[in-house]
């Protein structure tokens, strides 16, 4: 069941290696502050990442999911696997060089998106907080297991963030109202 954040996380770690300009050498990117979040009910607060979020109801939060010095995900997981996949929705924070926009930063990772993809994705504009983001819905090509995804791509701050359903193939109406709440929730906090 980690698959399908691990498939996201390699997308992510691939474009943020791609967001440098070669010509002027590596960069070096600034590091994740650490931190863990406050969870109080249902309220998923998280200073040191500047968000928060309602945890959907029945839902279990995972903070620091997956994590390295220049990315961290924070998972939220359904209440029951459907088949082999368990539902989620990872909010992913991957550092950016300064100077990376939303339109830079969405365009790589759609890049990177169709070659996984399936089918041509279905690409829209949308805002997240009042920030203007990129909603993906796709079906990732992963052998063995059907899944579908929705990624909300955006900039702020030191990084390129993106908010991803994953849903069992075929199921992903089944959860899209769950997500929409989720993004509706979605708060930025002062760092």
């Amino acid at each position: 069941m980690r698959y399908s954040i691990v498939l996201g996380l390699l997308a992510v770690a691939l474009l943020a290696a791609s967001c440098g300009n070669d010509e002027e050498g590596p960069k070096v990117l600034p590091t994740l502050p650490p931190g863990t979040p406050a969870i109080t009910d249902s309220h998923f607060d998280f200073p040191a990442r500047g968000y928060s979020v309602e945890i959907p109801d029945g839902w279990t939060p995972d903070a620091n999911y997956i994590s390295g010095p220049e990315f961290a995900t924070d998972a939220f997981f359904a209440p029951q696997a459907v088949g082999e996949v368990k539902p989620n929705i990872s909010v992913t924070c991957a550092v950016v060089e300064a100077g990376i926009t939303t339109d830079n930063y969405a365009q790589g990772k759609l890049e990177l998106i169709r070659g996984l993809a399936k089918s041509e994705p279905n690409v829209s504009s949308r805002q997240v907080a009042g920030l203007s983001a990129l909603a993906v819905e796709y079906q990732p090509q992963v052998s063995g297991v059907e899944v579908e995804k929705i990624d909300i791509i955006f900039v702020r701050g030191p990084c390129g963030w993106t908010i991803t359903l994953t849903a069992p193939g075929g199921r992903l109406e089944e959860y899209r109202d769950i997500f929409e709440s989720f993004l509706a929730s979605y708060q930025v906090l002062e760092q």
